[in-house]
C-alpha cells in the first residue's frame, strides 16, 4: 500500500479541509512543532482504511476524530496497490448523547464502487492489503523507540515486550480457549450421560416388546368395536327417531292445552268505532278553524307593511328627539359665546395689568439709578451725565424696593398667561358646541325631507294597533287549530292502539294454529279475531283424547329399542374394561381409536429414545475424546517452556533478519547476534575484526540503526505472518526517537533513512528536529494557529 494523496477536514485539529499531495515522493519528511498536528496525518490514513486509530485503546471509539466544535469529520484517501489505483472515504458524524458515528464510507476504484459501507470498507482493505488493523500499525508506523529499549532491557522485560509486539499472547489465549472447550465438552458428555440415565432408562428391548403386544390386543378390540358400529348406529337412530315422535306428541298436547285467546276482543272493536265518530267531529271543526285563519291573513293584506310603519314611526320618534335636542344644543352654543366674551373681558385686564406693572418697574429702575448717582456726586466735580461742574447736591427722596415691582410684574404675567389659556380653552368649547350644533341641525334638516308627504304619528299608531288586534285574532286561531290537531293525534294514536291490539290477537292465532299445523287445524280465514278464535279452541277439545293415545303407543316402542341397543353397547363396554380401558360415557369408538393411537405413539417413542440412546452413547464418546484432546492441548499451550522455546525461537528470527538490514543500513560495518546464553544483544563491528560487544554500549546513532533494523525486521515478520499471505507493503512511517540524537548521530541517522528510501519503499518521517528535515528532499510543513492545523508542501 502506499499513499498518493490525503485529504481531511474536521479531523482532529484540522478543522478546516486541508490537503496533503505524497505523489511519487519516495522519501520525505513531515515536520512542524510538536502538537501542530503531525501524527494526526497518519493517524487519518488509518482512519481512512480501517476506521479506527491506533493511538485509542478501544477501536470502536470514533468521536474523538472529529475536531472540538465540529459536527463532521471527512477523510478521503488515494493510495495504490501494485499498478492499480484506489480511493477510500469515510465521514463520522457526532449525535446528540455525545458519541459518532461513521454516516458514509466506500472504496472505490475509478468509477466501481468495490465497498459501501463501513465494515464492507475495512475488509475490504484488509483483503487488499493483507493486514489486520493491528498488523498495519506495526508494520507501518514502526515503534523503533521501543526497540531502542528492547536492545537495553534485562532479559524478562524483553521478554515482555516482544510477548506484545509479536502478539505471542495469542498462544495463551488459545490455550484458555482450549481449557474452555475442555470444560464445556466435559460438561456437556456428564449432561448427555445424567440425560440417558433419567430421560432414557425406559427405553429397552422389552419396553418395546411390551408396547408392541398392547398395541397388537388395542388393534383387535377396536376391529370388534368396528365390525359392531352398524348395528349400534341403527340401534341409535331407532332410538332417537321413536324419541323424537314421543317429544312432537307431548308437544302437541302441550301446545293444545294451553291454547287462549286474548281477553276483550269484542270491547275493542267496539271501542275503535266510537274513536272513528270523534274523529269525523274533529275533522269538521279543524276545517271551520283554517277557514277563519284565511279570512284574518287576508286583513293583513289591505294593511301597509308593518316593518315599514314600524321605521315611520322610528322616523317620527328620531325626529322628536332630535328637535328638542337642537333646542338644548342651542342654549349651550350661547352660554359658550358668553363664556368666551368674559374671557376675553378678563384678558385684556390682564393684559393692563401687565403693561402698567412693565412701566413701573422701568420708573422705579430710573429712580434707582438716579439717586445711585446722586449718592456719587461732590460739589464742584463733573457730573457723569452732563460732565458739567456739580454746583449744588440735588435733594431725591429714596424709591420703593424693585424685588416688590418685579414680584408685581412676574404675577401680572402669569394672569396674562393663565387668561390667554382660559380663552383658548372657551374658544375650543364654542367650537365643539357649534359643530355638534350644526350636525344635529343636518340630521334634523334630514329627516324633515324624509318625513315630507308621509302619515302622521297619530296615524301610523293607528295602523299598528290594528296590526296588533289582527295578529292576537290570528294566534287565538293558531292556537285552536293547534288543540284540535293535538286531539286529533291523540284519537289516531288510540285507533292505533286499538288497531295493533286486534292485529296482536289475529297474529297470536295464526300462530297458535301455525304451531299446530302438523294436526291439520280448521281454515277460518274469513272469520274475525273472536270467532277464529272460537273454532280452534273447539276443536283442540276433540284432539287432545287421540293425542294422549298415541303418547302412550310411542313410548313403550322407545323404550324397548333402548333396551335392546344397550345390551350390545354394555358388552362392549365390558370388552373395553378387559382390555384396561375405562370408557365411561365416551363413544366406544373414539375411546378405542384414542387407546390405539396411543399404545402405538408410546410404540414409536420407545423406538426413537432407543434410537437417541445410541445416538447419545457416541456423542458421549465423542465428547470425551474432545475434552481429552483439548486438556492435552490447554496443558501444552499452557506450558511456560512452549512460550520460552517459541519467544527463543522467534527472537532468533528477528535478529537474523534485523543483522540482515543492518549490514545493509551501516554499509556492512554493524551486524547483530545473540551471546551464548541467548539473553543478551551482541553487536558485530565488522571494521574491527569482528569485535563483538554488548548492544548497550552502542552510540546514539548506532543504538538508532540497529533499533531501526529490529523495527524493520518486525514490520517484515508480522506481514509475513498474514493470513492472507505476503502483505502489499509499499510505505513506512518514523514516529519518534529523532528529537534526543546529537548532531553526529544525527548524520548517522540520516545517512541511513536516505539509504532506506532508496530501496523502492516509500518512507515518511514524522519529526520536529529541523536538522534532520532538512535533508529530505521533500517536506511538508505542519502548522497551527487558533483554529485550525494546516500543511505545506515544500520542495528542496
Amino acid at each position: 500500500m502506499r499513499p498518493k494523496r490525503l485529504e481531511l477536514e474536521g479531523f482532529a485539529s484540522f478543522r478546516e479541509r486541508a490537503e496533503v499531495d505524497f505523489g511519487e515522493a519516495s522519501l520525505f519528511v513531515l515536520t512542524g512543532p510538536t502538537g501542530a498536528g503531525k501524527s494526526s496525518l497518519v493517524d487519518a490514513i488509518t482512519f481512512a482504511l480501517y476506521g479506527c486509530v491506533a493511538r485509542y485503546q478501544d477501536k470502536r471509539l470514533v468521536a474523538p476524530v472529529v475536531t472540538q466544535g465540529q459536527l463532521e469529520a471527512r477523510v478521503r484517501l488515494d493510495f495504490s496497490i501494485g499498478q492499480e489505483d484506489f480511493t477510500a472515504v469515510r465521514v463520522v458524524r457526532k449525535n446528540k448523547d455525545g458519541g459518532a458515528t461513521t454516516s458514509e464510507a466506500r472504496l472505490e476504484q475509478g468509477s466501481r464502487v468495490l465497498a459501501g459501507s463501513e465494515s464492507e470498507l475495512s475488509q475490504r482493505v484488509e483483503e487488499l492489503i493483507g493486514l489486520s488493523f493491528e498488523h498495519f500499525t506495526k508494520c507501518v508506523v514502526l515503534p523503533q523507540g521501543e526497540f531502542a529499549q528492547f536492545l537495553r532491557d534485562k532479559p524478562k522485560d524483553r521478554q515482555a515486550l516482544l510477548v506484545r509486539l509479536l502478539d505471542i499472547g495469542v498462544y495463551g489465549r488459545m490455550a484458555h480457549l482450549a481449557h474452555a472447550r475442555h470444560k464445556r465438552a466435559a460438561e456437556k458428555a456428564d449432561l448427555n450421560s445424567d440425560r440417558l440415565k433419567q430421560d432414557f432408562a425406559r427405553a429397552t428391548p422389552a419396553a418395546r416388546r411390551e408396547a408392541r403386544q398392547r398395541a397388537a390386543d388395542l388393534e383387535k378390540l377396536s376391529r370388534e368395536v368396528e365390525r359392531a358400529q352398524p348395528e349400534l348406529v341403527a340401534l341409535a337412530e331407532k332410538v332417537r327417531v321413536t324419541t323424537q315422535r314421543v317429544k312432537e306428541i307431548e308437544s302437541h298436547l302441550s301446545r293444545l292445552r294451553q291454547l287462549k285467546p286474548p281477553a276483550g276482543l269484542d270491547q275493542v272493536a267496539e271501542r275503535l268505532t266510537q274513536l272513528e265518530a270523534l274523529e269525523d267531529e274533529q275533522r269538521q271543526q279543524l276545517e271551520e278553524v283554517l277557514a277563519q285563519a284565511a279570512q284574518l291573513e287576508a286583513r293583513f293584506e289591505e294593511l301597509p307593511d308593518q316593518v315599514e310603519l314600524a321605521q315611520l314611526q322610528k322616523a317620527w320618534n328620531d325626529h322628536a328627539n332630535l328637535s328638542e335636542r337642537l333646542v338644548g344644543e342651542e342654549g349651550e352654543a350661547k352660554v359658550a359665546e358668553q363664556a368666551l366674551a368674559a374671557q376675553q373681558k378678563v384678558l385684556k385686564l390682564a393684559q393692563e395689568r401687565l403693561q402698567v406693572a412693565e412701566r413701573e418697574l422701568e420708573r422705579l429702575k430710573d429712580a434707582h439709578a438716579a439717586a445711585h448717582l446722586a449718592g456719587r456726586l461732590e460739589v464742584g466735580a463733573a457730573c457723569p451725565v452732563c460732565a458739567q461742574p456739580v454746583k449744588r447736591l440735588p435733594e431725591i427722596e429714596k424709591p420703593r424696593n424693585l424685588e416688590e415691582a418685579e414680584q408685581e410684574k412676574k404675577e401680572a404675567r402669569l394672569s396674562l398667561q393663565s387668561a390667554q389659556a382660559n380663552q383658548e380653552k372657551a374658544k375650543g368649547r364654542l367650537g365643539v358646541v357649534k359643530t355638534q350644533r350644526d350636525r344635529t341641525q343636518e340630521q334634523f334638516s334630514k329627516l324633515e325631507e324624509q318625513l315630507s308627504g308621509q302619515p302622521s304619528l297619530k296615524e301610523v299608531h293607528r295602523k299598528l294597533e290594528e296590526w296588533a288586534a289582527g295578529e292576537a285574532d290570528l294566534k287565538k286561531s293558531r292556537e285552536r287549530e293547534k288543540r284540535i290537531r293535538e286531539a286529533e293525534n291523540r284519537l289516531r294514536a288510540q285507533k292505533t292502539d286499538l288497531k295493533s291490539e286486534l292485529a296482536k290477537a289475529r297474529k297470536s292465532f295464526h300462530t297458535a294454529r301455525d304451531a299446530l299445523i302438523a294436526l291439520e287445524p280448521p281454515a277460518v280465514e274469513e272469520a274475525g279475531p273472536a270467532e277464529a278464535w272460537a273454532r280452534l279452541l273447539e276443536w283442540s277439545e276433540r284432539q287432545i283424547p287421540l293425542l294422549e293415545q298415541s303418547a302412550r303407543e310411542a313410548r313403550q316402542g322407545a323404550k324397548n329399542v333402548h333396551q335392546r341397543r344397550d345390551e350390545l353397547e354394555e358388552k362392549l363396554r365390558e370388552a373395553c374394561r378387559q382390555a384396561g380401558l375405562q370408557p365411561g360415557d365416551r363413544l366406544l369408538m373414539t375411546v378405542c381409536t384414542e387407546a390405539l393411537t396411543n399404545a402405538r405413539g408410546s410404540l414409536q417413542r420407545i423406538e426413537q429414545d432407543l434410537k437417541r440412546a445410541r445416538q447419545l452413547r457416541a456423542e458421549i464418546k465423542s465428547l470425551r475424546d474432545e475434552a481429552t484432546v483439548a486438556r492435552e492441548m490447554a496443558r501444552l499451550l499452557g506450558s511456560r517452556g512452549f512460550e520460552r522455546w517459541y519467544l527463543n525461537r522467534a527472537l532468533r528470527q528477528l535478529i537474523a533478519g534485523a543483522s540482515q538490514i543492518l549490514l545493509e543500513l551501516s554499509s556492512s560495518q554493524y551486524s547483530l547476534t545473540l551471546d551464548e546464553k541467548g539473553s543478551d544483544f551482541l553487536v558485530v563491528d565488522h571494521t574491527n575484526a569482528d569485535e563483538r560487544r554488548l548492544a548497550r554500549t552502542l552510540s546514539g546513532g548506532e543504538t538508532f540503526l540497529a533499533s531501526l533494523s529490529l523495527a524493520l525486521a518486525l514490520s517484515e515478520h508480522v506481514a509475513g505472518l498474514s493470513a492472507r499471505g505476503a502483505a502489499r507493503l509499499e510505505a513506512i512511517f518514523l514516529d519518534e526517537g529523532f528529537g534526543m540524537l546529537d548532531p553526529d548521530t544525527l548524520e548517522i541517522v540520516a545517512t541511513a533513512i536516505e539509504a532506506l528510501g532508496s530501496q523502492g519503499r516509500m518512507v515518511g518521517l514524522i519529526t520536529h528536529v529541523s536538522e534532520l528535515a532538512r535533508r529530505i528532499p521533500v517536506r511538508y510543513e505542519v502548522r497551527k494557529d487558533a483554529q485550525t492545523s494546516s500543511v505545506r508542501k515544500v520542495l528542496q
